[in-house]
């Protein structure tokens, strides 16, 4: 993305695929959009996003970016706690094979487990998973649990034992990831793993200059209204509070799971062969959309390659620039070195000498200033350390001087606000006269 128009313009007619028939595909996105694309994006394996500022380049989490855009928008933010964290296990199942472990529930039989019809052992009100088989035995070991199974979970696998769980009251899940407990309801990560089985919407690829008034989604509701992420609490006192907590940043598009369509109605009134039926469907669902992820993840990087280059090729034109600058004055030197050496020495060519001298350094500092870079001095005489290197110190009997400036050896240089080099000082150091002693 790019903080100002001219610089995505500027960045299409560096790549000639961003353009068609010489007009740039470059489109202004408000906040609304904005939200679409990134959580689009976050629950497909975007990661960070980048943003061209011209002189430099701006990185951020997706995370961080989506729950700063709910946050402009006086919502809360879409993760809370540590859940961003359970987006990177789900998409790791997804789209890598990665499996999650757990601990059956006492009185779980085998045939249970092979049918993925059994309830996992629960801590409080939240059922158990683990990230690794070596977190699950030292979970077993530290609380000296009876096991001789642990069993594992693709992500097809998960979905079963979830949806078993849920038409067996249990709304809450623990996944262990090292030393970090995520805690979610079973609602909330339904809902996650959907968004990550659709394909991908982002509503100015095709219509670059469409109004977002008139851009409506495949189910022909309009973006604004899918934006709207508070989940209807009015029948709170059915639920517990640590339900009621882990659920109210869930989006009015996540629907309760009792009215989220055919796949859970099957929960509640089909038999199991129609739910491993519906299962199977999706399972072939989420192998199509893995094949156009790689797709997506290649060009992403591929993008990133080329805006990095095309970065260094901005920085190498300021180097360039300054370079001149320097060149030309090395030319004027040259030829005042020139001139003044077939000058008689008297005081008033040195005093001119000198005076040229100084407007060196004064050419100096435009070079700088022309790169946003500028001399400062602090004012006063206490030292500054944010500001100030202190390089020399000098002896003082009076006590009320020590630790205060001295003298001021050079100036320091910042840009923008930031301090390249701290300004050189030399500052006073109390020792007592030996009468004193």
């Amino acid at each position: 993305m790019f903080s100002q128009k001219d610089y995505a313009v500027e960045f299409t007619k560096h790549y000639n695929e961003f353009t068609v028939d010489g007009k740039s595909l470059v489109a202004q996105i408000n906040i609304t959009e904005l939200i679409v694309t990134l959580v689009n994006f976050m629950f497909h394996g975007g990661r960070y996003v980048i943003i061209d500022e011209g002189q430099s380049l701006l990185g951020a989490s997706i995370f961080d970016m989506v729950n700063a855009c709910y946050l402009e928008l006086d919502k809360e933010p879409l993760f809370e706690n540590n859940e961003f964290i359970l987006n990177d296990i789900l998409l790791g199942m997804k789209n890598d094979d990665n499996k999650l472990w757990t601990i059956p529930s006492i009185g779980t039989t085998n045939k249970d487990v092979i049918n993925n019809q059994f309830v996992p052992l629960k801590k409080e009100k939240s059922m158990l998973l683990f990230t690794s088989h070596k977190i699950t035995e030292n979970y077993i070991k530290e609380n000296k649990i009876q096991c001789s199974w642990i069993p594992d979970l693709s992500w097809a696998y998960l979905i079963k034992v979830l949806l078993y769980c849920y038409d067996q009251g249990e709304r809450d899940i623990s996944v262990i990831h090292q030393e970090i407990e995520i805690t979610i309801s079973i609602d909330k990560l339904f809902w996650i793993m959907e968004q990550m089985n659709k394909q991908p919407d982002y509503p100015f690829l095709d219509l670059i200059e469409v109004d977002l008034d008139k851009y409506q989604n495949e189910e022909g509701v309009k973006v604004e209204e899918n934006l709207d992420m508070d989940i209807a609490t009015e029948n709170s006192d059915e639920t517990n509070e640590d339900t009621v907590k882990n659920a109210e940043n869930v989006e009015k598009s996540q629907t309760p799971i009792e009215e989220r369509g055919a796949d859970l109605e099957a929960v509640e009134s089909s038999n199991y062969e129609e739910i491993i039926s519906k299962i199977d469907r999706l399972q072939e669902s989420f192998d199509e959309s893995i094949k156009y992820d790689k797709y997506k993840d290649e060009l992403f990087d591929n993008l990133h390659k080329e805006l990095t280059q095309y970065k260094n090729g901005v920085f190498e034109k300021v180097i360039d620039n300054m370079a001149m600058d320097l060149i030309r004055m090395i030319d004027t030197t040259k030829k005042t070195i020139s001139l003044y050496e077939k000058k008689e020495f008297s005081e008033d060519n040195y005093r001119r000498l000198l005076s040229l001298f100084e407007g060196v350094a004064e050419d100096l500092q435009d070079i700088l200033y022309r790169q946003s870079i500028e001399a400062y001095s602090v004012h006063g005489n206490e030292v500054d350390v944010k500001q100030q290197k202190i390089i020399s110190k000098q002896e003082t009997s009076d006590e009320s001087l020590n630790n205060k400036v001295a003298a001021r050896l050079a100036d320091g240089y910042e840009k923008n606000g930031k301090v390249l080099r701290p300004e050189r000082i030399s500052i006073y150091k109390y020792k007592a006269d030996k009468g004193e002693n």
